[in-house]
């Protein structure tokens, strides 16, 4: 067959010989391998309908467009959630401040007021609570039309922090933190809680509780208490650790005259007058770090604060160890000498009369455990090793009476009280230490080697060492 048959008839042979021989397809003529000449337009001619063939078809185009609005169909729904995720946490966030804000404000207003003037049913969860302030003016904490608290002088009121779903006052009176009462001659005690609303379509809203302990409306601890907050060697106030006053004349103070013996740091704030030893400097004494802030005034004592030594009794033999545990309650009417004591698992505990406790290694009240004080009873305890009072301990707190419950501590382990406990007592603790953390709450006084108080834990004190023995 002729080599021009041949091009014609296949014309894929022909582009692979065009590739072989390097044939440019601008020049004629060209030459095949052979030596025969073939026309340069063939080659043209066959790489322009290769090229015509190599283009998109509408239904190829119409295909792509397809795959596409498919592929973002799925991808879009995953956008969204990651935008709403974002959204989400950046809501919870600010409900999250505006929560803390509004707790700090509720329990700095509320503790320092002179008397509640009303306040809302417990059961009301969009509440209201009035008290008139230092200055004689009152003050409310209300909910707005748009949800969001409000706080200031009735009539003129605030947007404080918002918006909220609840905000509800439960008040106790001071001989039983249990029952609520709305009779404002008898508040001591106020919880609060409000739930913050968190408007992303995925958030969760977030609730916040506290609680303030009046100043006014106080019942009378009598002379017997032991003055103040008052220490030889260190007090320490970190990790929005807490010392307030809740008498008007409470004050804390060390003995020491060295350097960095009273530290507030972290958010730590003391809510009290603070003292340092005879011929000190204040300043050298005292040193705030961080956020750590003192709102009282400073000063010198004019001679230290005695820390005597307690005696222990003589009480016969050990009766070894004492458990009360379960769903009990057990009255103990006479005096108490064991090894260890212990009250744990909800069980229950009720002094009777005028009682003593000597314990020779160790006295625990923990998870849930109580110990009660019947109406007219006293207990005092000598401890020789470990005080403990954690998991939510509840410790007198029926009677809300420190001077009712003497702690004579003769070792030198701390006292612990933790895990949202609450203690009503008068600690003597010469070479001991009190530590209150983890939400816990003391309330009394105390006198002995340290204090340390952090992790959100609060000590509340109820009197003050004489003013004539403070230099102004």
């Amino acid at each position: 067959m002729h080599y021009r048959q041949k091009f014609e008839t296949c014309p894929e042979q022909s582009q692979r010989i065009r590739s072989r021989t390097n044939c440019p397809a601008d020049k004629e003529p060209t030459r095949a391998s052979d030596g025969t000449n073939f026309p340069a337009q063939l080659v043209r001619d066959e790489i322009f309908r290769l090229r015509r063939g190599a283009a998109l078809t509408l239904v190829e185009m119409v295909v792509a467009m397809a795959i596409m609005a498919i592929v973002f169909a799925a991808v879009l729904p995953e956008l969204r959630v990651i935008r709403n995720s974002w959204d989400s946490k950046a809501d919870a966030a600010e409900a999250l401040q505006n929560g803390r804000v509004l707790m700090d404000h509720l329990y700095r207003n509320l503790s320092k007021a002179v008397r509640i003037t009303a306040v809302s049913d417990w059961r009301e969860t969009l509440g209201y609570i009035e008290f008139q302030d230092n200055d004689g003016s009152i003050a409310r904490y209300d909910i707005g039309a748009d949800s969001y608290v409000e706080f200031g002088p009735i009539g003129n009121p605030s947007e404080l922090a918002g918006p909220v779903s609840q905000l509800q006052f439960t008040c106790f009176d001071a001989c039983d933190l249990d029952t609520p009462t709305t009779d404002i001659d008898e508040i001591r005690s106020v919880k609060f809680k409000a739930t913050l609303l968190n408007l992303s379509p995925l958030g969760q809203d977030r609730t916040f509780t506290g609680q303030a302990y009046l100043r006014t409306n106080a019942i009378s601890f009598g002379e017997s208490v032991t003055p103040g907050v008052a220490v030889w060697d260190r007090i320490e106030v970190e990790a929005i650790g807490r010392i307030d006053a809740i008498s008007s004349q409470a004050s804390v103070s060390t003995n020491s005259t060295s350097s960095n013996k009273i530290i507030v740091e972290d958010v730590g704030m003391i809510d009290a007058d603070v003292f340092v030893g005879p011929g000190g400097d204040p300043e050298r004494v005292i040193r705030l770090f961080g956020f750590g802030k003192i709102k009282g005034s400073t000063g010198i004592l004019t001679q230290v604060v005695d820390m005597p030594v307690p005696t222990e009794p003589k009480m016969g033999d050990s009766v070894g160890d004492r458990t009360y545990e379960g769903l009990q309650t057990e009255t103990i009417s006479g005096n108490l000498y064991c090894d260890k004591f212990e009250i744990k698992n909800f069980a229950k505990v009720e002094i009777a009369g005028n009682v003593t406790i000597l314990a020779d290694k160790g006295f625990t009240i923990q998870d849930f455990g109580q110990l009660r004080l019947l109406e007219g009873a006293t207990l005092t305890l000598y401890t020789k090793n470990n005080f403990e009072a954690k998991n939510a301990a509840q410790i007198n707190v029926n009677t809300a009476d420190p001077s009712r419950f003497m702690i004579n501590h003769l070792g030198s382990s701390p006292i612990e009280v933790d895990g949202s406990s609450r203690l009503f007592a008068t600690v003597l603790a010469p070479y001991g230490q009190l530590h209150i953390k983890d939400f816990a709450q003391f309330y009394g006084t105390f006198r002995g080697r340290e204090v340390k108080v952090y992790d959100h834990g609060q000590l509340h004190t109820v009197s003050i060492i004489t003013r004539e023995g403070i230099l102004p």
